[in-house]
Parts: structure tokens; sequence; C-alpha cells
């Protein structure tokens, strides 16, 4: 906001998030003017700024607050502003001060705040990376040191709801690439796996050095019509509290976190059940209205499908003779009933993009994805949204 002498302003202090600098400038000698103010600082929420100061003596001083460039404004006679903001990283809010026909003063003071894009990854097996091995069995290759690791491995952190894997004491946020130990019945308990959440970091610190915090929740063999289902008290609740409390917990640290984008890969166990299947799309468009609305994040963030694939499950077991031609039948046709829903709420629904994941090999002709298959799954989710983050 800039000030002018006409208008009898006061006091112009720039306020820049991360760099928060007050300047003023000289006034007439004959004008009477406000002190500036002192102790102006930025507070961060979940989803919420607010910008305070002290008092300037005078009498009917009132306060003009704008932010750039979000575009948040206040006038107040009080000594604080709340804005809501769930989409952008505020570079800078101007605070000035009105009194009379004086002229701004000056006085430096400096105050700031550190913002971070957040990013969610939810769904089933494949987002959790139920056989994604960090070393991989056969060819020893660790991915996740050198030559694969890049700048997201150690700038990014990234904190999970233990529905497969062990984290530690207080479920806190860690290092991009620590260890995601599996922790279900039936699998080693010394595997350790990754999901699309390394090749999303690793892709946007190489595209756009973009820092960010990743949450992951998700559970295997879930469906959209049951355990997410968004009016139910099970999977939905606790993925969004979850994102909540990240947030709380960086906002006491001084951190400023926005939901940069929702990424979804689910829908495998729904493609298995004629039922399930059929209600797809309208469970799918509800969803995503759900985590637009309950969480702290833009109507316009991103959110990115991975189009599920189950076509080499269906072949297997109908080779194994598993599947009788009329179970085969049946999930042919789910899958592609999934498939076609993925597709139409990608066509219909705004800012909504889509990643086919038909071609990426899984692990033993099966449901998961190998390694390999999940850091390009990721690669290919990131590029899907990041013309459209923070």
């Amino acid at each position: 906001m800039k000030a002018t002498l006409a208008r009898g302003i006061a006091l112009a202090s720039a306020v820049a998030v991360g760099a928060i600098t007050l300047t003023g400038m000289s006034a007439d000698a004959s004008d009477v003017v406000p002190a500036t103010p002192s102790g102006v600082a930025v507070h961060p929420g979940v989803g919420t700024l607010s910008v305070s100061w002290k008092s300037v003596p005078g009498a009917d001083v009132t306060y003009e607050v704008a932010s750039s460039p979000a575009g948040l404004a206040c006038t107040t006679s009080r000594l604080s502003c709340e804005f809501a903001d769930d989409v952008s990283a505020v570079s800078s809010f101007t605070v000035t001060a009105l009194a009379g026909t004086g002229g701004p003063s000056s006085a430096p003071a400096v105050a700031g705040v550190r913002h971070r894009t957040l990013l969610v990854v939810a769904g089933q097996s494949n987002a959790n990376g139920w056989q994604s091995y960090v070393t991989d069995p056969t060819t020893h290759i660790n991915y996740l040191s050198a030559p694969y690791a890049n700048g997201a491995d150690s700038h990014d952190s990234l904190t999970w709801i233990p529905w497969l894997m062990h984290q530690g004491a207080g479920a806190g946020e860690t290092s991009i690439d620590s260890p995601q130990i599996c922790n279900w019945p039936g699998l080693d308990q010394t595997s350790v796996v990754f999901g699309p959440e390394i090749g999303i970091a690793r892709q946007l610190w190489a595209d756009k050095r973009m820092p960010v915090t990743i949450v992951k929740a998700a559970y295997p063999g879930s469906g959209l019509a049951t355990q997410w289902l968004p009016s139910d008290n099970n999977l939905f609740p606790r993925m969004v509290t979850k994102v909540k409390s990240v947030m709380a917990h960086d906002a006491a640290e001084g951190q400023f976190d926005t939901i940069g984008a929702f990424y979804w890969y689910q829908g495998e166990t729904d493609a298995m059940s004629a039922s399930t299947a059929a209600a797809y799309q309208s469970n799918l468009w509800t969803f995503v209205h759900a985590v637009r609305s309950q969480l702290p994040m833009s109507s316009s963030s991103p959110f990115v499908i991975a189009e599920e694939d189950i076509t080499n499950y269906i072949a297997t077991e109908t080779q194994s003779h598993t599947f009788s031609p009329a179970q085969t039948w049946i999930e042919t046709a789910g899958n592609a009933q999934v498939r076609a829903a993925d597709q139409r709420i990608a066509h219909r629904m705004s800012d909504v993009f889509l990643v086919d994941t038909a071609a990426l090999p899984r692990t033993g002709g099966f449901i998961h994805l190998t390694n390999i298959s999940e850091l390009t799954l990721g690669n290919d989710l990131a590029r899907a949204a990041e013309a459209h983050l923070p």
C-alpha cells in the first residue's frame, strides 16, 4: 500500500514475510505526525495469518494493513488484523498509521515468518508403497541414496499416519528419506518401503527448488465407499486431524504452512465389486469436495488423481484359476468403471488432474507398484500440478 501526503497518511511500514522490514519517509517539520508503531509481528496459524503492533500515541489513530501479493487488507483502530489465507505464501504486509494531516515518520524495524508448502498423499496400498522396497531385493540398489537422491532428501520433511509403517515417538515430522518400516501382519517387519512421496519431493526440488512437507495418510485395502467415505468416522476425519495437527505444530514454531496440492491414489478395492465400482464416480465427487472444504486449503489448489489399474491382477488371478469367469468379468468391468470415473472427475471438476498408472510395472505382475514405478509415478504427479503450486 502506498501512503500519500494528500490523504494525511502518517506512517507507512512494510512488513515482508521472511524478512519483514518497516520503512518510513521524512515528514514536513510543520506537520504533526504520530510515532512509528513498534513491535510489528506476523503470527501464523492453521489457514490464518495475523499481524499485530503496539499502539501509536495520539487521538483518532487508525491503521491500514494490506498484504502483497495476496490482496489481504483491513482498516482498524485496534492493534491487530487477522486474515484467512489458505493458498499463498504472503510476501509482504504494509502497516500504515493514519492521524491528522501529518506526514509519515521514519523508524526501521524487522519481523519475519517462515512459509512452507504442505502436500498430502492419501489412498490405499500403492499410496503407501506396499512392495516398493527402498533396497531392491534383486539389484540391491538403495533408492534413498546417491545417485537417486537430490536436495529434497535433505531439505524436505515427511510425516505419516502409521497405518502400515512404524513411525517414531510422537509421529512428528522427519526427513523425507527416513525409514518407513513395514508394520503389518504377514509382511517382513524389517522391510523399508516408500510411496510416491519420494518422487514428488525430488521432482519439485529439481524443477522449482521447492522444499515441502508431505503428510501421508494411506491405508491398505481401503475403499472410497467405506473407510474413506467423508461421512464415516473412519479414515477421512483422521486424515484431516493429522494434517491440521502438523500445520498447528508448525505454526507454533513460527512457520506458516499452506496446502499446495492433494494427491490421491486409490480405487483398486472399489473396482473389485460391482456396487462400489458403480458408485465410485459419485463418491469421488463427494470426496474431492470434502477434501477442499474440510482441509484448510483453497478450492483452486490442485487435486491430483493417480488413475488406478488392476488389469495385471485380474490376469494373474484368472490364469491361476483363482477367479471364476464370473469374477473375472465383474472385476474387469469394475476396473473400467473406476478408471472412467477418474477420467470424468478430472474432466468435469476444476483444478483436478489425472496421471494414469496403467503402464507402470507391478511387483510380480500383481497390484503393487515396483520401487521404480513409485519413483516414476511421483515424478509424474509432481509435474501434473507443479505449475499451480503457490
